[in-house]
């Protein structure tokens, strides 16, 4: 009595899944039967000029767009080349072999290449790109409906106009994403700065991503109909308590939130800085989150530190520091004690002529002395202060000269440096050190 009750409903259609999901997807099995129906039916509703068309202009109007860039741009370029031999020619002195970091020619072809991926009309370019292949989706979308209203008329997918309703969530999300490239564009054109280093624009940039998504899902929501039913009322009617429950069990998440605000808005570092925190934790920064920072190591190795802990940590940023210092400690036998006042005077002065960079103002310490007497050595200290970054390639190859000089020195008055006695016990950590130690 109650199967036949229930097949009764179920052919009544008060049912939407129960006992019709084998048979619905039975009937996809027609496809092949009624294939010839079906291309029959897409051959009349498909113009094929209409897909072509939508189709080139999906996947070429970018290439065709470059292709025409670049003619014009070598045409363009050409012409200045041929004006600029009308001008006086300025003599440039020649460069050295280290000051040649680039080549000085480049291909046309390539230079045009480069040119067009940041001019105005391949944006315009990628966006009718964009454009054109979300229509080819929609029109594939079109083309579905078609076959799933053959195989199973009962669905009535052309009733609940699903296609259209596809269509306008595709350009919505479409127009979401470009909305935020525009205005993260707009944000780093105002705020002079890259993308990578906002600051505390990247927290309005951030704060009006969220915005647009959350008008992104409204829209959706009134795109499919979505209403609010006594179910989801009595939802809202329990969210204060919710919001209590929710409140206590996300306290570290939201504390952790906060944490990434103030590190976004501190301007501490950006990402690419070279750090050193409290802990003698050393790197350069790949990524800033809302919960956690990337440290990438000078071994590759990235390490993933949480927002909170910046702010209990003393935080040195490196790559802003536009002074650095080199100090070397020497260890010299002490058969050479006499030498050592014209050793300090002479590389001083070595020093000063060498390295442009040095700070000899008497600002800041520029200094090379005896600083102690040990069992086994004589502790020589070579001190220096330079107008450069603490980090990068300038940094190495400065302190390099530097200690090319002392070893210079060294050679010049015949100083050789003492070899550590580990059973003197005079070494100050207990461990054994290099004869050139910082």
């Amino acid at each position: 009595m109650w199967k036949r009750e229930s097949r009764s409903s179920n052919e009544e259609g008060h049912l939407l899944l129960a006992g019709q999901i084998i048979s619905r997807l039975a009937r996809f099995s027609e496809i092949f039967s009624r294939r010839n129906e079906i291309l029959e039916t897409l051959v009349n509703t498909i113009e094929m000029g209409d897909l072509l068309v939508l189709v080139a202009l999906g996947w070429l109007t970018i290439p065709v767009v470059r292709v025409i860039y670049t003619f014009y741009y070598a045409q363009y370029d050409q012409a200045t080349k041929v004006v600029s031999l009308k001008k006086p020619i300025n003599v440039q002195p020649i460069k050295t072999e280290d000051q040649h970091d680039a080549p000085s020619s480049q291909n046309p072809q390539q230079e045009a290449t480069d040119v067009f991926f940041s001019s105005t009309p391949f944006y315009i370019a990628n966006l009718a790109t964009e454009v054109f292949q979300r229509a080819c989706l929609v029109y594939l979308i079109d083309c579905l409906v078609i076959v799933a209203d053959i195989v199973d008329p009962r669905l009535d997918i052309a009733h609940h106009e699903l296609s259209l309703k596809f269509a306008k969530i595709i350009y919505s999300v479409w127009a979401a994403t470009r909305l935020m490239a525009f205005k993260r564009y707009l944000l780093c054109l105002a705020a002079k700065r890259p993308e990578t280093k906002l600051g505390k624009v990247g927290l309005y940039d951030r704060i009006l991503d969220i915005l647009i998504l959350f008008c992104l899902i409204l829209a959706i929501l009134d795109i499919i109909h979505v209403e609010v039913g006594p179910g989801l009322a009595s939802l809202f009617a329990f969210g204060g308590v919710g919001t209590l429950v929710l409140t206590l069990a996300s306290k570290d998440l939201a504390h952790q939130l906060v944490c990434g605000v103030v590190v976004s808005t501190s301007e501490n570092f950006y990402v690419g800085d070279h750090i050193r925190l409290g802990n003698d934790t050393r790197g350069a920064i790949d990524y800033i989150g809302w919960l956690y920072t990337d440290v990438r190591g000078y071994d590759e190795v990235t390490t993933r530190i949480p927002n909170e802990q910046f702010a209990n940590r003393r935080i040195c940023n490196i790559s802003r520091h536009n002074r650095c210092q080199v100090k070397q400690l020497l260890r010299v036998k002490h058969s050479d004690y006499k030498k050592i006042p014209a050793f300090c005077t002479d590389v001083l002065q070595e020093i000063k002529l060498q390295c442009p960079e040095v700070i000899a103002d008497g600002s800041r310490p520029f200094r090379a002395f005896l600083k102690d007497i040990k069992s086994d050595h004589l502790s020589v200290v070579v001190d220096a202060r330079f107008y450069l970054p603490a980090i990068g390639k300038r940094y190495d190859n400065n302190r390099n000269k530097v200690l090319l000089i002392i070893c210079q020195v060294l050679e010049k008055h015949e100083i050789s440096l003492a070899i550590p006695s580990f059973a003197a016990g005079s070494l100050d950590d207990g461990q054994p050190t290099t004869l050139l130690d910082d």
